[in-house]
């Protein structure tokens, strides 16, 4: 299978943990493939004809599945290929019933799980909680809603990660849902809005897990669990979409509600010159250090401690409802 490639930017994020110190764009060419479709040799070969073709510098490979490991930096003729990130990328296979999908979990999770949602239907009920939007009407509808729900979110407060609010964002979504591209969900509790997932609909057959939030305030209900229940129950029933890609991050959510999951790695191939040389060791080094100050906090038994501490200081609730329940 022949892979389609795209001029673009890729920006490296220079972290210390959460933390963005800086970022760095650079012109690239981007594999548009999903990792569904990416075969694992690619992570063995240098794009040099596209990059050719596109007169650039540097390729990129997002979630490209990996037959074996691989080092974090190593050499390929003129290139360095450096796999930034490494991780297990889950997602879900429509195959079966819902009630099928629910059985293959083991008994404790399915019960946690269920118990999660009947606590939020018997405070708010089972009608008008969850709503679906996949029209350029729906997508106008539910844009407030879920802007609102980003705005008081620890990632956008604190990281400028939130859902993307300018008009070129917004202008693309709606051409997409014009062409039935991308789903919003909703949870209410009443009538205020607590979750939100929002994505792009690939090929009309994989959503992406892309923009997720939920409201501090409601930790204790666990709005995020209950929500993804949901999306996963319509998206059986509905039986048009294949596969709900849970994206990138190795989050436990994931691995409770996934069914499947690839070893992947983000790669990027770049030109051995010094400035590229240079980006390459400073991210390399942030991401060691962060590495080691985890590893330091979770032997001392205070990663979760300091996580809510720092959380609670921006979302703005006591730190008791600033755990990741999304």
């Amino acid at each position: 299978m022949e892979m389609r490639w795209e001029p673009g930017e890729i920006v490296l994020k220079f972290r210390l943990g959460e933390f963005i110190l800086f970022r760095y764009a650079i012109p690239a060419s981007v594999c548009q493939e999903s990792f569904l479709e990416i075969p694992p040799s690619l992570s063995r070969q240098t794009p040099e004809l596209e990059l050719e073709r596109h007169g650039l510098d540097v390729a990129f490979v997002r979630s490209c599945p990996l037959a074996g490991p691989l080092p974090r930096l190593s050499r390929m003729g003129g290139f360095i290929r450096y796999l930034k990130a490494e991780y297990r990328h889950y997602y879900i296979e429509r195959r079966g019933t819902f009630e099928e999908y629910l059985s293959a979990f083991n008994a404790r999770t399915r019960a946690t799980i269920l118990r999660k949602v009947r606590k939020f239907e018997s405070i708010y009920g089972s009608e008008n909680t969850f709503h679906e939007y996949a029209t350029p009407e729906d997508v106008a509808e539910f844009w407030p809603y879920a802007r609102q729900i980003s705005a008081r979110t620890f990632q956008e407060r604190m990281l400028g990660q939130g859902l993307p609010n300018d008009s070129a964002f917004r202008s693309t979504i709606e051409a997409l849902a014009r062409l039935n591209g991308v789903r919003g969900y909703l949870l209410f509790a009443g009538s205020r809005p607590v979750s939100y997932v929002f994505g792009p609909v690939i090929d009309h057959r994989i959503f992406l897990y892309d923009f997720v939030g939920y409201d501090s305030a409601f930790a204790r209900l666990s709005p995020g669990i209950v929500l993804q229940y949901y999306i996963i129950r319509r998206i059986f029933q509905e039986r048009r979409l294949e596969v709900y890609d849970l994206c990138v991050g190795e989050g436990e959510h994931k691995r409770i509600f996934a069914n499947a999951c690839k070893a992947c790695g983000d790669i990027m191939f770049l030109n051995a010159s010094p400035k590229y040389l240079t980006a390459v060791a400073i991210d390399f080094l942030l991401q060691a250090t962060s590495r080691y100050t985890v590893a330091l906090l979770d032997k001392l038994h205070l990663k979760s401690t300091v996580k809510k501490k720092i959380r609670s200081r921006f979302c703005g609730y006591p730190p008791e409802n600033c755990s990741e329940v999304i």
